[in-house]
């Protein structure tokens, strides 16, 4: 593309790798390549993204900040950092343990046209993160009895496309609209109070961030505003990072202990052998330890993981269509002390 070809006259630098995974920058171009696991190892997935160095926007030069609860300094300094190396208007990061303590931290704007400062309390689209709370309320649904795992719903649950099915199945079992449904099995037994999913874009009276993109010249400008999704179980949630933290911390206690279990256990590998498996709605990647999901559009992007031995939960979130996974991945190895980039 015309983005790419002028970085790309600078030098590559790999910032991280793992098998079939790059993460590199060329100038203000941050480039992120997926290739499949069989020879020849074509690339399945790429994206490059203008970062911090393009930014002119004065609006962001000195972001303030808000902390709930006690963050540990590591991720401190990994937000501190990631918001100027990838040129964000706001950031979330948050992160807790079953009976441990919970922290989130945010970082910057939620809108920049008000001048309004982002909070811990402000809503995010978490956009395919959602098809966790939608997996979760089919499984309440299997353990209830009211629905057979092996009659194509453990099929559709390892599926990504076909989450408006598990929509429409959710409705029909229970007689309720998706979104009702969603939060008698799975929000509101989790304390999540602050999610739910708007029948119309919110507003800055519910706390909704605005969602950016970065112009030609470096300067942030609104992101086409994006209805809610035509299929609510797939895309439709709006959370905070808290309440994410929540979602992690507690799904599996809505669930049998065997269910939950086979919930994170690969069942499917999309693009062959790869790291990143298929659960019953998660990506589980054991290599890493770690299972989750991500979710990404134009305005902004979330990153939801869980380590798969300690069970701690960590969250990034940001108003700007960009990778955030890497962030994510830094702040649960800055957190646990550990060095290097492959979170």
């Amino acid at each position: 593309s015309s983005m790419v070809r002028g970085g790309l006259r600078d030098e590559v630098t790999v910032v991280a790798e793992r098998p079939l995974f790059v993460l590199a920058r060329a100038g203000d171009i941050e480039i992120q390549a997926l290739v499949t696991a069989e020879p020849p190892h074509l690339v399945r997935g790429m994206s490059a993204h203008r970062i911090g160095a393009a930014v002119t926007d004065a609006r962001v030069a000195a972001p303030p900040a808000e902390a709930a609860g006690e963050v540990p300094a590591a991720a401190t300094e990994v937000a501190e950092e990631a918001f100027g190396e990838l040129g964000l208007p706001g950031l979330v990061l948050a992160s807790g343990t079953a009976g441990g303590p919970a922290w989130a931290l945010a970082r910057g704007w939620a809108d920049l046209d008000r001048g309004e400062a982002l909070s811990t309390a402000h809503r995010f689209p978490v956009y395919a993160i959602t098809m966790l709370i939608t997996a979760t309320a089919v499984l309440r649904l299997v353990a209830d009895g009211r629905v057979d795992l092996d009659d194509t719903v453990r099929d559709l649950l390892t599926t990504t496309d076909r989450y408006a099915e598990l929509g429409t199945l959710i409705e029909e079992v229970t007689g309720q609209a998706y979104p009702d449904a969603a939060a008698d099995l799975v929000l509101g037994p989790l304390g999540m109070s602050s999610s739910w999913f708007p029948a119309t874009r919110p507003g800055a009276e519910e706390r909704a961030v605005t969602g950016y993109e970065l112009n030609r010249e470096g300067s942030f400008r609104p992101a086409p505003e994006r209805d809610p999704a035509p299929a609510p179980a797939a895309a439709g949630l709006w959370a905070t990072a808290s309440d994410l933290v929540r979602f992690g911390v507690g799904w599996s206690s809505l669930l049998p202990a065997e269910l939950a279990r086979e919930a994170r256990r690969p069942q499917a590998w999309p693009h062959g052998e790869a790291m990143v498996a298929v659960g019953l709605g998660w990506r589980v990647n054991e290599r890493l330890g770690v299972a989750g999901h991500g979710g990404r559009a134009r305005g902004g992007s979330a990153s939801f993981g869980v380590r798969l031995d300690s069970g701690q939960v960590f969250v990034a979130m940001t108003n700007r269509g960009i990778p955030i996974e890497p962030v994510n991945g830094r702040v649960g190895r800055a957190v646990r002390g550990e060095l290097g980039p492959d979170a």
